[in-house]
């Protein structure tokens, strides 16, 4: 058996493993996913913050759109960072809402 995570979260896992519903591929295809999904919040964060220093949202923009575009298992978490970043740091609430 292999696994990828915290040791508090291996009930699920053995018992899929005891019930013959263990895919070692799909359970490193979602520990993949999620490490890509933090480096890409950690890249937009950073980016946000240059972007707040500069007051200059373009790069900003243009990363939302190529991540949601990139992430489309997670799109709808993108989705929602992007109108909170739209609402809150850039004051953009008919775009947000929108």
């Amino acid at each position: 058996m292999q696994w990828y995570g915290h040791p508090d979260e291996l009930d699920a896992p053995l018992q899929a493993v005891l019930g013959g519903r263990w895919s070692p591929e799909t359970i490193r295809a979602e520990f993949v996913l999620n490490s890509q999904e933090r480096r890409a919040r950690d890249q937009i964060n950073a980016c946000l913050i240059d972007c707040e220093k500069k007051r200059d949202w373009t790069p900003l923009r243009v990363m939302l759109d190529e991540v949601i575009t990139g992430f489309p298992e997670r799109r709808s978490r993108f989705e929602l960072m992007r109108f909170a970043i739209l609402l809150g740091s850039m004051g953009e609430e008919s775009e947000g809402y929108a």
